[in-house]
């Protein structure tokens, strides 16, 4: 929030807040987000992304956080025992497609400026969850490139402590990045995230730009998670949700 209040023109950070946003979301289905919030925001004041600076607003923070239980609350529909199956999702308003697996509820949010997430969990384990943003950028960013290269977009996405790396002992996070590539024009990212009284998280993260008519429309991060612990389990399911992400024709 830091950043958006002393947002410039030229002020860089706040597109990508909402990525963060998203999230804290996320991985805060059963814990408080504020401290892992507050850690971040260091790292978002600290890159030098050129996005769009009037996206995130301390509301918009507070509501993701707040819609949480909407994901907690739904029934169990998913047999543990089972094989994961894929479903495809076609958001045709949003222009994208996608899997989950088969059975989990979906849920969605529309926000101010244009900006949505569409979010799933796993029925039995809520931090078995995938979801996606869309936000609206400027139409002169057609491509990743125009961010950075896939080395410089990933650092923005680890915890930054003090402008420099963080340490679970000092600061009580830490992250790691495991594979970072490009792929077809977007990048993807993996790495873990561990914060100290909770379980290491194993990530993946897609971005990519939708384009229109040549120029730029929208940021969209498509991000499975699970607990490290289950990582070895549920890592092909992950890369396949990953892989499955398309613009609709």
């Amino acid at each position: 929030d830091g950043c958006c209040r002393q947002q410039t023109e030229s002020s860089s950070c706040c597109n990508i807040s909402f990525m963060w946003c998203t999230f804290v979301f996320c991985v805060s289905m059963q814990h408080s987000a504020r401290d892992y919030t507050t850690h971040h925001q260091m790292s978002l004041a600290s890159s030098r992304l050129d996005l769009q600076a009037s996206l995130t607003t301390a509301s918009s923070r507070r509501a993701f956080v707040m819609s949480a239980p909407l994901l907690l609350n739904r029934p169990a529909v998913v047999n543990a025992a089972e094989a994961i199956e894929l479903s495809t999702i076609t958001d045709k308003e949003a222009g994208a497609m996608w899997s989950v697996p088969k059975g989990w509820p979906i849920t969605e949010s529309e926000l101010s400026g244009g900006r949505k997430l569409v979010a799933a969990a796993d029925p039995l384990d809520v931090d078995f969850n995938i979801f996606i943003a869309f936000t609206p950028i400027r139409p002169d960013y057609p491509s990743l490139g125009s961010f950075g290269n896939v080395e410089f977009v990933g650092s923005t996405i680890l915890p930054q402590c003090g402008g420099g790396s963080c340490s679970l002992e000092s600061d009580g996070i830490v992250g790691k990045m495991l594979e970072s590539i490009s792929v077809r024009g977007a990048y993807v990212y993996d790495y873990i995230i561990q914060q100290s009284g909770q379980p290491t998280r194993h990530l993946r993260t897609l971005f990519t730009i939708q384009v229109e008519e040549g120029r730029g429309k929208n940021l969209v991060t498509l991000t499975a998670q699970c607990k490290e612990s289950r990582f070895a389990e549920l890592s092909n399911t992950m890369r396949s949700v990953i892989e499955s992400f398309k613009f609709a024709s």
